[in-house]
């Protein structure tokens, strides 16, 4: 039988080749073909191994295309910026995808050193969210910092030269548009020193809905 075309999992026939019938001259096809599909239906699979297990997967069921109910994002470098007090987007905490009106929750961790003018920073939404609530603490030296709560806002200054910070908080996406959030940050006055976001600094966003 002539050889059958697929270029989805799906469409693939169990039952092809058929022995005793299909010509073994055709098994390179067949094998060219099966790397093919798999190629095209996992178009986006680089050179990684994926270590979800089937019931992290099956979290996603019912999430819509692109948005995982988790969404984890790591700094894999230190980023430095200086004499500039204009916000810049974190070169890797950035790109959280948002659904239309869904709830979600957040928890970063920033370990940071900056002048003792201090840095800023900024949660930057592509679309107003509905509501944003959000409580912060500095950690400085092994000590508890200040501590700020605020509804509706999204920017936040860290005063201390040195220090760990820890900010939690909600939102509800925009109703109408949905969109994307990004971390952004500068120093608060500019000053040639470096202020630095460490690597390991995080950013974890959980959809709730």
């Amino acid at each position: 039988m002539p050889l059958e075309a697929a270029s989805f999992i799906q469409q693939l026939d169990p039952g092809n080749p058929v022995g005793g019938l299909d010509d073994y001259s055709t098994a390179d096809d067949h094998l060219r073909m099966i790397k093919s599909v798999l190629r095209n239906q996992f178009p986006n699979f680089e050179n990684l191994q994926v270590l979800a297990s089937v019931a992290e997967l099956n979290l996603l069921q019912g999430q819509g295309q692109g948005f995982a109910r988790w969404q984890r994002k790591f700094k894999t470098t230190d980023e430095i910026v200086n004499n500039s007090n204009g916000f810049q987007l974190d070169n890797e905490l950035n790109g959280f995808q948002l659904v239309a009106g869904g709830y979600y929750a957040f928890d970063i961790f920033l370990s940071t050193t900056a002048p003792v003018a201090g840095l800023k920073t900024a949660l930057e939404f592509s679309n107003a969210p509905q509501t944003l609530f959000w409580q912060y603490h500095l950690i400085v030296n092994g000590s508890l910092g200040s501590f700020d709560a605020g509804a509706a806002l999204s920017q936040f200054y860290i005063p201390a030269s040195s220090a760990k910070i820890h900010l939690v908080g909600a939102f509800q996406a925009n109703g109408a548009l949905g969109g994307s959030l990004d971390l952004h940050w500068a120093q608060s006055t500019p000053t040639v020193e470096n202020s630095t976001f460490f690597k390991g600094s995080w950013f974890k966003l959980e959809r709730l809905d």
